[in-house]
């Protein structure tokens, strides 16, 4: 029987957006966000048309409370038959998202188009404009992007001045200790407030809570002493021992910085959860990674081995797999296996608390040199006898870690 876990906390991205564009201007988009940093490939979710946009924010954002930070999209689709342009649609949206603490129609929403005329600021409520050209615009594109946002995030702070809640008092208490003003003033009339509020919503003002957003919280001193850490184990530890096994610096390291595995795409991990094969025997993967949105990011199981672990034989004929590596992308392949078994994925399912669509499945083991050097090689034997495994050396991770602190700071407003 599965022990069941914490309920796995919500926690929004450092950035997640919405793009609306014609396909064959998909990749190029999410080439320029993913490149400058502004989002991880996963965060940025595209659609086709405006009823596609409205479906997901209906299905994902307002039925599911999930959040994101930004639209970005077109003035006009081609083949969109929506009876209103989308923006419009929004504006007049009465519904809450992002664990109903924000209104709907206060998301911030970029047109992003190659001819955009003067009448269209003043006709759709678009936060900004920015017209492509023949050289992209990038740089532009993005300081647009930042600023919106930041001035998204900063209207929450101006929102909570008017209701007389003091940001510290609220993130540092589990539950929100309300002063009589408040209880009197404020509390006994939600819709009014939620009139004069830009983003907070009325279930918000009628039950004020923790807001678990990483760029409202104020960890960027421990996220730098993580990183460092980190950086020190990589460089300076050099051989793993009884004093320095695996679990006491690698698995200590995770399960006090959550933050590195978890970063934008997953909510708190799940550490050895034992999942039963039958009556006595089971698989105990090292972290069960719950999706931070279900659906759209698959679930994860990750394995965790030595940071100084060899790859590939030396040979130049030929090189296979290591023992010790082989056998680990082979612990790692019985776990999936097992996820394919009705019994492996209901006990999954039970502990993330949601219907599991999509599985991922990572080996995080090794490290930068000793992959590069073999990348090829690498990659043809994980894709041929192990093709449901990514592979990631410890290098990687940090890498990603860094990158989710630089987003993160990037439009930090607290």
């Amino acid at each position: 029987m599965v022990q069941k876990q914490e309920l796995c906390i919500y926690k929004p991205p450092a950035m997640r957006i919405l793009v609306i564009c014609n396909p064959h201007e998909k990749n190029n988009i999410s080439n320029v966000l993913v490149k400058h940093n502004v989002a991880v490939g996963e965060n940025i979710i595209f659609v086709s048309n405006f009823e596609q946009a409205r479906d997901f924010i209906i299905n994902h954002l307002v039925t599911s409370h999930q959040h994101i930070d930004l639209i970005i999209t077109a003035d006009k689709l081609i083949n969109n038959d929506f009876d209103l342009h989308l923006v419009d649609w929004i504006r007049y949206r009465s519904m809450d998202y992002s664990e109903k603490n924000f209104k709907v129609s206060a998301l911030p929403v970029i047109l992003y188009d190659k001819e955009i005329r003067s009448s269209d600021y003043y006709q759709y409520g678009f936060d900004a404009m920015v017209e492509k050209n023949s050289n992209d615009n990038h740089r532009h594109f993005l300081s647009v992007i930042q600023s919106v946002v930041k001035n998204f995030r900063s209207k929450i702070l101006d929102d909570l001045d008017l209701l007389k809640i003091e940001l510290e008092d609220l993130q540092a208490n589990p539950f929100v200790n309300l002063d009589l003003y408040y209880l009197l003033k404020i509390k006994t009339d939600p819709r009014h407030w939620a009139s004069r509020t830009k983003i907070l919503s009325q279930d918000f003002i009628k039950n004020p809570r923790r807001l678990r957003y990483d760029w409202l919280e104020n960890n960027k001193t421990q996220m730098e002493q993580d990183i460092d850490r980190y950086q020190d184990i990589l460089k300076n530890l050099l051989r793993y021992n009884r004093v320095d096994s695996e679990k006491k610096v690698l698995h200590r390291l995770y399960n006090e910085a959550q933050w590195i595995l978890q970063q934008d795409l997953y909510k708190k991990p799940i550490y050895e959860p034992a999942l039963m094969k039958n009556e006595s025997q089971y698989e105990e993967p090292d972290y069960l990674l719950p999706s931070a949105f279900p659906g759209i990011i698959p679930t994860n199981i990750t394995e965790v081995k030595p940071h100084l672990f060899r790859v590939l034989h030396e040979r130049d004929r030929k090189p296979g797999f290591r023992q010790q590596y082989d056998d680990s992308l082979t612990q790692i392949s019985d776990y999936e296996r097992l996820a394919r078994t009705r019994k492996g994925r209901k006990q999954i399912d039970e502990l993330v608390d949601y219907e599991t669509t999509k599985l991922s499945f990572t080996l995080l083991a090794s490290n930068g040199r000793e992959m590069e050097k073999n990348q090829k090689r690498v990659e043809e034997l994980r894709r041929d006898h192990y093709p449901k495994v990514k592979l990631e050396s410890h290098d990687d991770k940090l890498q990603q870690a860094i990158a989710f602190y630089e987003r993160l700071e990037n439009c930090r407003i607290a």
